[in-house]
């Protein structure tokens, strides 16, 4: 049969067509090539010379047995219309025909390739067999290419593969395991997320686009990756199938596609299984880090799967969902160390940025320690506890531990800007840049980008500076939208804060009234920031705490009204006693010597802004235009902290560069 297969070529509307070297030739447009998928498709609409070919028996000829979707064949029929110059709307070479199946429009012949003679094309089951072993032995070729090739133009510019998982769909008879399927596919990422030579895209980058109606092939180009691993899983009863299929995006070709039928207790060794082969196919034999199952109870995981879901949605209300559902598959299973990581992120996430406060911080870091204890090597674990740290203000702990996180699973785009955003904190601005960039690379729909664009901005680079800090607001408008209005008065653009402000004002986010109230008295608007700072410091559960991440609402208060004693003694007895607690954040120092500065002493001002420099200040900008600073402007130890400031900024700008 291999001989009879290399003895004829086709002759169709002009174009000769060579299967045997995936190749069109025609005498106006000279040669293309096709990939063996789309090529297999056309031989066999050519076997049936002029006759429709219904779908499915087009997808049971070219991929046999694999769970193919009728959206991978549609994608195959545009590669050969592109190659053909065909068009959809008005076809020349290949018909639709609506909800059946394709015919070819022009006549099929063979062309004899040792007599170049022409003859009409008859049907034959041998192009059948034909295109799908020849389909199969090019995927073998492609998979050792890939193992093999040191192609820069599929590398990220790090020389890392770029993969982009995308949720699997759910075939299930009743159609109720969405989360299931989508809790595989991330639970495969995060088992080859723990390689440092993979760069993982984040699963909320691929759901922010497709929630918008984007296609993934559309998907995968929006956010460069490499690769895209797609699937579906079946459930049923105590079975499962899961069929899986590894894409290139260059060319549109499947590298590997695989099928499994097992019981539903394998569910582990099937991520398991699909990780270690894609890292054989990507990775050129890399092991991954072994792990053991999570859990050994399928239902506390389904319930586990369930929990993820909601924590995805990351909104206050799936955020305490999430905490309950995590519960629950403790309950089921004590020892599920995995659940109880994941919960402790979740209360992390509901007392650091939902507002709960210090008990739902407290009760995060005592489950991720439980956690860690189990099974220190738990990248999730570490996470959560350093999310935790952060939000009690022990950010030299927390940037310590979230070193760990990343260093387990250096893919993890939340741990990385965690990591970014605490280095920030402790004056590390080059690893500052570095994470945060790496973050944006890992997830390009991550709105948090003002910390970036303000570190540019520190770093003399306005232009880089507008264009990053504004992406998170065109991309999320909400807490990018407050940050923005910040940024925008460091720029000097009093009307676009005010109008920023007022966004953030209308949307009630946390910490509005603090932020705004320090724009309106920066821009001199005196009144509105006496209404915000007054009602934040009254109403705001944080601003009696100390404050986050710049001075409190009640000291700025005191420079709006007539006997200033009162809110500058309350500031000071929060903000020491935040210290006490083991906030080691530098704006608690520098409220200190805010506090000091309106008091007119300008020796204890200086102390404690050394100490905010100890403790990771670097925000010229900040300086410069807090009005609460303004009795220290005039004194010769004004500028000579101003250059040290600069001085340690000028020795972080080659890390401009390496982002």
């Amino acid at each position: 049969m291999s001989e009879e297969r290399h003895t004829s070529r086709y002759e169709l509307g002009g174009w000769i067509i060579d299967p045997d070297r995936l190749r069109l030739v025609d005498a106006e447009h000279g040669e293309r090539r096709l990939s063996p998928r789309a090529m297999s498709v056309l031989v066999v609409l050519m076997d049936a010379g002029g006759d429709v070919v219904r779908k499915y028996d087009l997808i049971d000829a070219v991929w046999g047995n694999a769970d193919v979707s009728e959206g991978m064949l549609s994608q195959t029929i545009l590669e050969l219309r592109n190659a053909l110059g065909d068009d959809a709307k008005n076809p020349q070479v290949i018909e639709t025909i609506r909800s059946i199946g394709f015919r070819l429009i022009p006549a099929v012949n063979v062309v004899a390739a040792d007599e170049h003679t022409i003859a009409p094309a008859r049907s034959s089951a041998r192009w059948r067999i034909w295109a799908t072993a020849a389909f199969a032995a090019a995927l073998l070729a492609i998979v050792l290419m890939i193992g093999n090739s040191e192609d820069p133009a599929r590398r990220a510019k790090d020389g890392k593969p770029r993969l982009m998982v995308v949720p699997f769909e759910d075939r299930s008879p009743d159609g109720d395991y969405d989360y299931f399927a989508a809790g595989i596919a991330d639970e495969i990422a995060i088992h080859l997320s723990r390689s440092a030579e993979l760069r993982l895209v984040a699963d909320r980058a691929i759901m922010s686009l497709a929630n918008q109606g984007v296609e993934p092939d559309a998907i995968a180009n929006e956010v460069s990756a490499d690769l895209v691993l797609s699937g579906s899983v079946e459930r049923r009863d105590a079975t499962i199938r899961l069929v899986v299929r590894l894409t290139d995006v260059a060319n549109g070709e499947e590298i590997w596609i695989t099928r499994f039928d097992r019981p539903s207790g394998d569910v582990f060794a099937m991520q398991d299984d699909v990780a270690r082969s894609i890292a054989a196919i990507v990775l050129r034999g890399e092991p991954l880090p072994a792990r053991a199952s999570p859990t050994e109870n399928l239902s506390a995981y389904d319930v586990f799967l369930q929990g993820r879901a909601s924590q995805r949605q990351l909104s206050a209300e799936a955020t305490a969902d999430a905490i309950r559902l995590f519960e629950y598959a403790l309950e089921l299973d004590p020892s599920f160390e995995l659940a109880r990581a994941r919960l402790a992120e979740s209360l992390a996430i509901q007392g650091y940025i939902f507002q709960a406060g210090r008990p739902a911080l407290m009760r995060s870091l005592r489950e991720a320690e439980l956690a860690l204890q189990t099974d220190p090597d738990l990248a999730d674990g570490q996470y959560a506890k350093a999310l935790a740290l952060a939000g009690l203000g022990r950010f030299a702990e927390g940037y310590k531990q979230v070193q760990i996180a990343t260093r387990l699973r250096p893919n993890h785009a939340d741990a990385v800007f965690l990591a970014g955003s605490l280095a920030d904190a402790r004056g590390d601005i080059a690893n500052a840049v570095a994470n945060y960039g790496l973050a944006l690379r890992l997830d390009p729909t991550l709105p948090r980008t003002v910390a970036l664009g303000r570190l540019y901005l520190l770093l003399g680079d306005s232009v880089s500076a507008r264009e990053v800090a504004s992406r998170g607001h065109l991309l999320a408008p909400g807490y990018p939208t407050l940050y923005l209005a910040f940024f925008m008065l460091y720029l000097g653009e009093e009307a676009n804060a005010q109008a920023l402000c007022d966004e953030a004002l209308y949307m009630k986010l946390p910490r509005s009234r603090n932020l705004c109230g320090f724009v309106a008295l920066s821009t001199g608007n005196a009144a509105a920031a006496r209404e915000l700072l007054a009602e934040d410091w009254r109403d705001d559960p944080r601003a009696r705490t100390g404050p986050f991440t710049f001075a409190a609402s009640a000291t700025h208060l005191a420079l709006l009204v007539e006997d200033p004693a009162g809110l500058l003694a309350d500031s000071e007895a929060m903000t020491l006693s935040a210290i006490a607690d083991g906030n080691d954040h530098w704006s608690l120092r520098y409220n200190l010597a805010a506090i000091a500065a309106i008091r007119g002493d300008t020796d204890t001002a200086f102390e404690w802004l050394d100490e905010a420099s100890a403790e990771g200040f670097h925000d010229v900008l900040l300086l410069e235009i807090d009005p609460a600073m303004d009795p220290l402007r005039d004194s010769a130890r004004y500028v000579s902290y101003l250059a040290q400031l600069n001085d340690k900024l000028d020795r972080a700008r080659p890390a401009l560069q390496s982002n």
